[in-house]
C-alpha cells in the first residue's frame, strides 16, 4: 500500500512538514541558531557490510579502520544527532546514487530493500544521481514515492505498484513492489528526489528542484533553509539514452542560479545544495583536508561559475559522484568562503554540517562547521539490522548457488589499494571473455571499466562458503546494471576509432579522461604521450592473432551500453559500415557470465593482464594487483614471545585475512585479549596485530591463543608460562644481575 506522501500545492518547493507549498517570508532567524545537515553520498544500496577496500576507510590518522554497513549508519546517526541535540533541526539528506550499482542483495529487488533501509534512517531529501536513471525514468518515478503530487501535476506520475510501467505490463513481486520487512507492499520513498537541473518536453523540472526545510527557531519563529537539488550534467553520456529520452540535463550553474533567486524571492536566505558531482583531493588526502583546494574538478568549476549569479548567495555545497571524501572551503562571494563537502561512498563515512544563523536569516559562514566522520562498526542499530537481515535472508537462497571456482581474486583494476579506471583488469578481461563466449562466430569483445561494480574475491561470505567459491550473488555483483550483451559490425577503422575514444573529453565540465576497455580476441598498445586521437598505433592492434585490416568489418560484441556509444564510446555507431547496422540483442548480461562460469571444467585463474601494452615506460597504467591474494591460503598467527612472564606485553600477529575484516584475539578460557582490523591494502592487506598482557592469574603450561574474523577464519599460536616460583626467581635473578651491573658500571666510573 501506498505511505502517506507529500502533497504539491503550487510551488515547487518540498518542505520537511509535508507539504509542497510556496510559504510566505518569516521573520529573522534568532542570531545563534543552528541546524545539523548529515550528509551521505553514492551509498549503492550497500546495506550489507562490505569487504577489503570497500569495507575500510584511511581515517585523518592514517589509521585504516572497518567501517560501513546500514545498521552500523544508523547507530553512527543517532550518536551525531545526540551530540548534536535538539532533533527538531537535524536533518539527513544525500547527494544521489543511493540506490543502483547496488549488491546482489538489493539491486535483484529494484533496490527496494535500500529505500526501505533509507525510509528507516529518516532520510529527509537527497539529489537525483546517474544512477538513480540506471532503470530509465519511469522506474525512478516509480520509486520516488514523496514527489507523486509533483509528478502527476507534470504529467507522469507513476505509483510505486503500477499496473504497467513503461508501456509493459508490471507483476508485482517480480518487476518490483516486493513486500518488505513490515509486510507491506512497497510504498516508495518517504523522501523527495530533487532534480532542478533536469527538465522534460514542458521545460519544467521533472521532480522537485528544491525542498525547504522548518524548523523552530529559539525566539518561538520558524527558521528556514533551502535545499536545492542537480545532478551532473555529464549523464547522458554515463546512462542508457533510451531509459533518458525526453529528458535534457542542463547547466548546473544555470540550475542553482535560478532556484537561488526563487528561494530568495520567499524570503529565504539559507541555502545549500545537494549536487552530484564533485572532485577529487591531490596526493596525500584525507577525509578532512582539502589539498590543492579541488582544482581543476568540475565541482570547483561549478563553485566558482555560481559566485557570479544570485548562486553566490549559497551557503554550503553538499556534493557526490567522484567517491572522495573531502572538506573544503572555497571562494563563495561576498558572503565569505563556502563549504564544500563530500563524505565519498558506500557509506562509509557520514558529513556531520553545522551552519550557524544570523539574525536575517542567513548562514554565518564564519561560525560553520563540517566533519567527515567514519561509520565504525563499533555500535549497531538493531531496527536497520533487522531489515537488513529480512532482505539478507530473501535474496540467500538464489544468491548463495554456487556458478564457477576461482584460484585467486579476480579484481577490478587497482592502484594503491584504490579502485582505478585506467588499467586493464582480471575482472575486466574475464567478463570480455565471457561476453566472447556468449557469440562463438564473434571476432571480438568489449568491456567498459565503468560497467564493473565489484571484484570477485577469494574470501568467503560467510563460514558456510568456502574460499574460492563463486556464487550467483557475486557475479550479478559485477555487472548489476540489468544491460544485454549485444553484437554489431563495424569496420576495422571502426575498432580503431573505438580504442582511440578511451582517451576523450568526459564530466561536466568536460576534461580529458582515460578510460581503458577491456577486451577479448584482441591486443592493442598505446603511447600516452602521443596526441589524443593518435594514441593506438593500428598496426599494433591484432584480431585472432592477425594484423586489423582497417576496410574489412568484423563482428564486435559489448553490452547495450556501451554498444550505443555511452561513455563517450561514439565509434561504435560511427565506425559500422552502414546507417541501417543493426544491432543484434543477446542474452542478459549477468546470465552470459554466470553461463560462461559454469562452463569452466577447472578453477577460474585470473586472466592475464597483456591486451593492452603500454609503450611509455614511465606510464605503463597498470593494475598494481594491491591486496589481491591467492584462494585458500591459511591464516596464520605469530607471537612475539613465547616464554614471556606474567604481565609482560605481548604482540600476536594473523596473516592471511580476509583484507578489512575484524579480528578477535582470545585464550582457550574465552577471554577476549583484543580486536583489530586486518589491513584492507597494500603489501600488509590481511594482517592484524593484537598487543595484549599477560594475565598475572594464569596457571603454569601452554596456552593457546586463537585469532578468529568475522568470517569464522581462524589461526592459532601459543605461548609457555612456568610456575609462579620459577616465574619469581627468575626475576629475583634478574634483578640481582641488573643491580650488580649498575654497582659495577658505577665503581668503574669512580
Amino acid at each position: 500500500m501506498r505511505r502517506t506522501r507529500l502533497s504539491l500545492v503550487a510551488a515547487l518547493a518540498v518542505t520537511s512538514s509535508a507539504t509542497l507549498v510556496a510559504l510566505p517570508s518569516a521573520a529573522g532567524a534568532a542570531a545563534g541558531d543552528t541546524v545539523q545537515l548529515i550528509a551521505m553520498n553514492d551509498f549503492h544500496g550497500r546495506i550489507s557490510p562490505q569487504s577489503g577496500g570497500d569495507g575500510s576507510l584511511v581515517l585523518d590518522d592514517g589509521t585504516t579502520q572497518t567501517v560501513g554497513g546500514a545498521a552500523h549508519i544508523g547507530a553512527a546517526l543517532t550518536s551525531l544527532r545526540s551530540q548534536y541535540g535538539d532533533a527538531d533541526s537535524s536533518f539527513f539528506v544525500g547527494a544521489g546514487d543511493l540506490i543502483s550499482a547496488s549488491p546482489y542483495n538489493s539491486s535483484v529487488f529494484k533496490d527496494e530493500p535500500t529505500i526501505e533501509v533509507l525510509n528507516a534512517l529518516g532520510m529527509d531529501s537527497s539529489s537525483v544521481g546517474n544512477h538513480e536513471f540506471d532503470r530509465g525514468q519511469e522506474e525512478l518515478y516509480r520509486v520516488s514515492g514523496a514527489t507523486d503530487a509533483y509528478e502527476a501535476a507534470h504529467g507522469h506520475e507513476v505509483v510505486a505498484c503500477p499496473e504497467t510501467l513503461g508501456g509493459e505490463a508490471f507483476e508485482p513481486g517480480v518487476d518490483g513492489c516486493f513486500t518488505d520487512s513490515t509486510g507491506e507492499d512497497f510504498g516508495g520513498t518517504d523522501f523527495p528526489y530533487l532534480a532542478a537541473n533536469v527538465t522534460g518536453a514542458d521545460g519544467a523540472p521533472v521532480l522537485p528542484p528544491y525542498q525547504v526545510l522548518e524548523f523552530p527557531g529559539s525566539d518561538g519563529a520558524t527558521n528556514r533553509v533551502g535545499l536545492i537539488g542537480v545532478v551532473t550534467a555529464d549523464t547522458p553520456n554515463i546512462v542508457s539514452p533510451a531509459g533518458i529520452e525526453g529528458l535534457t540535463f542542463g547547466s548546473e550553474a544555470a540550475a542553482i542560479n535560478t532556484y537561488t533567486a526563487e528561494l530568495q524571492s520567499q524570503g529565504i536566505e539559507a541555502i545549500a545544495v545537494l549536487i552530484h558531482e564533485g572532485g577529487a583531493q591531490a596526493a596525500g588526502g584525507t577525509p578532512n583536508t582539502c589539498n590543492n583546494d579541488l582544482a581543476g574538478s568540475p565541482i570547483r568549476a561549478i563553485n566558482d561559475a555560481i559566485n557570479t549569479g544570485a548562486g553566490a548567495d549559497v551557503d554550503l555545497i553538499i556534493s557526490a559522484h567522484t567517491h572522495t571524501a573531502y572538506n573544503c572551503s572555497l571562494p563563495g562571494g561576498a558572503d565569505g568562503e563556502r563549504l564544500v563537502t563530500q563524505a565519498g561512498f558506500y557509506g562509509k563515512a557520514l558529513t556531520d554540517i553545522r551552519l550557524t544563523l544570523d539574525g536575517d536569516s542567513d548562514v554565518d559562514r564564519s561560525a560553520s562547521v563540517a566533519t567527515n566522520v567514519p561509520v565504525l562498526r563499533t555500535a549497531t542499530d538493531s531496527t536497520i539490522a533487522g531489515i537488513v537481515a529480512y532482505w539478507d535472508a530473501r535474496s540467500a537462497e538464489a544468491g548463495n548457488v554456487p556458478v564457477g571456482e576461482q584460484t585467486a581474486d579476480l579484481d577490478r583494476a587497482y592502484r594503491a589499494g584504490a579502485p582505478v579506471r585506467d588499467a586493464e583488469s582480471t575482472v575486466g578481461n574475464l567478463v570480455a571473455d565471457a561476453q566472447l563466449a556468449t557469440w562463438p562466430d564473434a571476432d571480438v569483445a568489449i568491456m567498459n571499466p565503468g560497467g564493473l561494480r565489484a571484484d570477485i574475491n577469494c574470501a568467503a561470505a560467510n563460514v558456510s562458503d568456502p574460499q574460492g567459491v563463486i556464487t550467483y550473488a557475486d557475479a550479478f555483483a559485477v555487472q548489476p546494471f540489468g544491460n544485454t550483451v549485444n553484437s554489431v559490425e563495424l569496420t576495422g577503422q571502426g575498432i580503431h576509432d573505438v580504442l582511440e575514444q578511451q582517451w576523450a573529453l568526459r564530466g561536466s565540465p568536460a576534461a580529458l579522461n582515460f578510460l581503458q576497455l577491456s577486451v577479448a580476441g584482441m591486443t592493442f598498445e598505446f603511447d600516452p604521450r602521443l596526441e589524443v586521437g593518435n594514441r593506438i598505433p593500428i598496426e599494433t592492434i591484432t584480431i585472432g592473432g592477425q594484423p586489423l585490416v582497417p576496410s574489412e568489418t568484423y563482428t564486435v560484441v559489448a553490452n547495450s551500453f556501451l554498444i550505443s556509444g555511452g561513455d563517450n564510446f561514439g565509434a561504435f555507431v560511427s565506425g559500422r559500415p552502414s546507417p541501417d547496422t543493426e544491432v543484434v540483442t543477446g542474452p542478459n548480461d549477468v546470465d552470459a557470465f554466470v553461463e560462461y562460469l559454469r562452463a569452466q571444467d577447472e578453477p577460474i585463474d585470473p586472466p592475464a593482464l597483456d591486451r593492452a601494452v603500454s609503450l611509455d615506460p614511465a606510464q605503463p597504467f597498470d593494475d598494481d594487483r594491491s591486496g589481491t591474494r591467492p584462494c585458500n591460503t591459511p591464516a596464520t598467527a605469530t607471537i612475539s614471545d613465547d616464554t614471556p612472564n606474567r604481565g609482560d606485553s605481548l604482540t600476536v600477529t594473523g596473516a592471511n585475512f580476509v583484507p578489512g575484516e575484524s579480528v578477535t584475539a582470545t585464550l582457550a578460557d574465552g577471554r577476549v585479549l583484543g580486536t583489530a582490523t586486518a589491513a584492507a591494502t597494500g603489501a600488509t592487506a590481511g594482517t592484524a596485530a593484537i598487543t595484549f598482557t599477560v594475565p598475572r592469574d594464569l596457571p603454569a603450561g601452554q596456552h593457546v591463543v586463537t585469532l578468529t574474523s568475522q568470517l569464522g577464519e581462524q589461526a592459532t599460536t601459543s605461548f609457555t608460562l612456568r610456575s609462579t616460583t620459577v616465574e619469581t626467581v627468575e626475576k629475583i635473578k634478574e634483578t640481582v644481575r641488573t643491580a650488580i651491573g649498575k654497582l659495577l658500571a658505577w665503581l668503574f666510573r669512580r
